[in-house]
């Protein structure tokens, strides 16, 4: 038997075995034993395992689940789960095993709470990071190109797939009109095309479902009386012809905070602007929300930028930065919706994997 640490879509699982049938074939180095990365199709139940390299190493199918199940135990726990009939096995098999002492998952709300209740249940240990809705905001004493660079920095690279993107933009009214008309002449420059050829700003969304959500929720926001003044089609092709999941990104004015653009998570290159009458109003609004993950503020104020480091309901807050992107030594998670446990990233991440012991000895 090898013991391994899994790490798997959106899932870390501590100390599993896998049977000696069922080891991967191809030599491993042994920096690489403690650790490997699994993909998990649950559409077919096939496992795909690498190394660290991203490597591939060995695949495990249905017909290896169904006939060892002690590998459908283990490979099968790391799954990025979906509450689908298909899907309940994988879903029991991690949550119930007693001999998994921990699970640290990425994913939805919806998924964490019943990851949260499963392990709470039988006293395991659960991370949890689970998105967010977060804000920018933009004081009238703001450097104008520096706010804009900011918020299409934190909205739209990476094609908005990001966690920590901004998909809340508050602007105070002295500055409100300048920054969207500078916002829209900066998103005009962007270029949408593969993601891997230079020059290029903003690549295709990852999947024809997540386009079709993006497109949703950009005619719900038209429905509910937001103005949308920049992007929000499909685009069929790449500029060279490439076919694609491409969306133009849009820009939605005139909304308020109880719209669903403003208050559900969309993972997308959709962001909306909220007008607020000075900072106490964009700070309130900035906190609006279930979520609270990172949080951001364009500003040259000293007194408002410590002020919304204290009393921004985020656990990463960024001043005159983008919101999206932190140095991995440093402590990665939110506070309310977005997170629950110990922080993943830097000396912080090893809370999760170690057991504290207090032991005496009589000489």
């Amino acid at each position: 038997m090898r013991r391994l640490a899994l790490l798997a879509c959106g899932f870390a699982l501590l100390l599993g075995t896998v049977p000696e049938a069922q080891q991967p074939s191809a030599p491993i180095r042994p920096a690489d034993q403690a650790i490997f990365r699994l993909s998990v199709s649950l559409v077919q139940l096939d496992a795909v395992v690498t190394d660290r390299q991203g490597r591939h190493v060995t695949t495990l199918g249905r017909d290896d689940f169904e006939a060892a199940p002690e590998a459908a135990q283990i490979v099968g726990r790391a799954a990025d789960l979906r509450f689908e009939p298909d899907n309940r096995f994988l879903l029991a098999v991690l949550l119930d095993d007693e001999r998994v002492d921990a699970i640290s998952f990425t994913g939805s709300q919806a998924t964490g709470r019943r990851v949260a209740q499963a392990c709470a249940a039988r006293g395991a240990k659960f991370q949890l990071e689970m998105g967010g809705k977060n804000p920018f905001v933009v004081l009238d004493d703001a450097d104008l190109d520096v706010a804009v660079s900011c918020a299409v920095q934190s909205g739209f690279y990476s094609t908005g797939q990001r966690c920590t993107a901004s998909s809340r933009v508050i602007v105070t009214a002295g500055i409100h009109d300048r920054f969207v008309a500078a916002a829209v002449e900066k998103m005009k420059a962007l270029k949408v095309d593969d993601a891997r050829k230079p020059g290029t700003d903003i690549g295709p969304v990852v999947d024809d479902r997540q386009l079709a959500q993006d497109l949703e929720y950009i005619a719900i926001g038209k429905a509910e009386g937001a103005t949308l003044a920049a992007g929000g089609e499909a685009i069929e092709r790449s500029p060279d012809g490439a076919p694609g999941y491409y969306l133009r990104p849009a820009l939605f004015t005139d909304t308020t905070a109880g719209m669903r653009i403003n208050r559900e998570e969309i993972f997308g290159p959709v962001v909306s602007v909220m007008r607020a009458r000075g900072y106490d109003e964009a700070l309130a609004l900035a906190n609006d929300t279930p979520f609270g993950l990172s949080s951001g503020i364009a500003t040259t104020s000293l007194k408002h930028a410590t002020d919304f480091k204290r009393r921004a309901q985020a656990g990463m807050v960024m001043v005159n930065l983008p919101t999206a992107g932190v140095d991995y030594h440093v402590p990665f998670g939110g506070r309310k919706g977005s997170s629950s446990g110990p922080r993943e990233q830097g000396r912080y991440a090893a809370e999760f994997y170690t057991s504290v012991k207090t032991a005496y000895t009589q000489a």
